[in-house]
């Protein structure tokens, strides 16, 4: 993931842990690296948007 996001190792631990937002560029990369709409990361299944960005780092890296 660090080297298809280009984000650092120690950042994306963060994220992944919810203790660091995401910003909607990192949300963009994530996307990308992952080869999935940036909808994925930052709406539920039913299409709602999630809860702040600790939520979409969470659901970035728990599937």
């Amino acid at each position: 993931m660090q080297t298809l996001t280009g984000l650092d190792r120690g950042h994306l631990s963060r994220l992944e842990r919810g203790l660091a937002g995401a910003s909607d560029d990192t949300i963009r990369r994530c996307a990308r690296a992952l080869d999935v709409p940036t909808a994925a990361i930052t709406h539920d299944d039913l299409g709602r948007p999630v809860d702040g960005p600790s939520m979409r780092a969470q659901r970035t890296f728990s599937s």
